[in-house]
């Protein structure tokens, strides 16, 4: 026979209403090979809930009357009165032996645990999908304006109620402004976050890219270590710190190597965290393991300056502009030559 019934509270964690739920479909499965073993037909699941088994009418005994008993109606003789409460106590203590159950009995009370395992599975199920529902974040309420405006009775006269209803009114619309502005700003603070996490993020994957093409085992060792639960160890201090460092890819395949420096470092206060990473790096530097390079900017060559023009002269002309006393000999004779120092023709 299939065991009892067990019920889970609506508070109990996933793992608890999944045993549950494992417990009660083992029973259910139970349940219905006990019926199958009795011969009783299959019942649909949206069957009606039976009766919590057969009531049990006993039949009217005929007492027959026995060896040294008067019939019914007779009056017993002294001897027999005389015992009548020692008989009527024996009776209080005997307990007739139980009757087995029918086999009618049997499948009706294997019905009526059926459906009541049917419908136990059925909360059960309800509950572990509510579980596994993600918990809704209460978005922030925004704040109201809690200055209850004025009323005409509260005032002596109406023009100081006029003047109270406005400046409520003023002050009602500035804090309004306020909320709005408030609004903005956070909303372009979020826009702001995100972007920049962005371009974090694009500058750490640009890093990676560029240093997997010297070390081409870098995604199997990483791989390997993320398999192994490594970068579990890793606090959420030292994960912005590789996103934020040039030495970012050298840390991680360390890290991927060397787990024990990882958890060495997490198990440290947050500045001398920080500071071991700060050696840490220095460290990979010095042994050869340079930073990722980063593309270096492009500066626009200068162009060199255009020579500057020569004016056109002829050599006579550049030779007469010499004074004859600044001429060499040769100079002298080519200027003679050339009719200069002549003195000219009279008319």
């Amino acid at each position: 026979m299939a065991g009892q019934i067990t019920a889970t509270s609506t508070t109990d964690d996933k793992a608890a209403v999944q045993a549950a739920l494992d417990a009660t479909q083992q029973t259910q499965a139970q349940v219905e090979a006990d019926l199958q073993a009795e011969g009783a037909s299959q019942t649909p699941a949206g069957e009606t809930p039976p009766g919590d088994g057969v009531t049990i009418t006993p039949k009217a005994k005929t007492e027959t009357p026995t060896e040294g008993e008067p019939p019914a109606g007779e009056t017993p003789p002294v001897a027999a009165r005389a015992t009548e409460g020692d008989d009527e106590d024996a009776e209080e203590d005997y307990e007739p032996p139980a009757k087995p159950p029918s086999r009618k009995e049997r499948i009706e009370r294997l019905k009526h645990q059926r459906w009541q395992l049917r419908q136990e599975n059925e909360r059960l199920q309800r509950q572990l999908a509510a579980l596994n529902q993600p918990a809704k974040t209460d978005e922030p309420v925004a704040p109201k304006f809690s200055k209850p405006k004025p009323k005409l009775d509260q005032f002596e006269t109406i023009e100081k109620w006029t003047e109270a209803l406005s400046d409520w009114t003023e002050q009602k619309v500035q804090f309004d402004l306020d909320q709005r502005d408030l609004a903005v700003r956070s909303r372009i603070e979020a826009d702001s976050r995100s972007h920049a996490e962005s371009e974090l993020m694009s500058r750490h994957l640009a890093r990676v890219n560029e240093f997997k093409k010297t070390h081409p085992d870098f995604d199997a060792v990483t791989q390997e270590a993320i398999e192994q639960g490594t970068h579990e160890k890793l606090t959420p201090p030292m994960n912005v710190h590789i996103l934020h460092s040039e030495m970012g890819p050298q840390l991680m395949l360390h890290f991927a190597r060397h787990p024990e420096d990882a958890e060495r470092i997490a198990a440290l206060p947050l500045g001398p965290a920080m500071v071991a990473m700060g050696r840490l790096e220095a460290k990979l530097e010095s042994t050869g393991t340079p930073a990722a390079p980063t593309a270096p900017a492009v500066r626009p060559t200068p162009k060199p300056a255009p020579k500057p023009i020569k004016p056109i002269s002829n050599s006579a002309t550049a030779t007469t502009q010499k004074h004859p006393d600044e001429m060499t000999q040769a100079e002298y004779k080519e200027f003679r030559r050339r009719g200069g120092g002549k003195a000219p023709l009279s008319a």
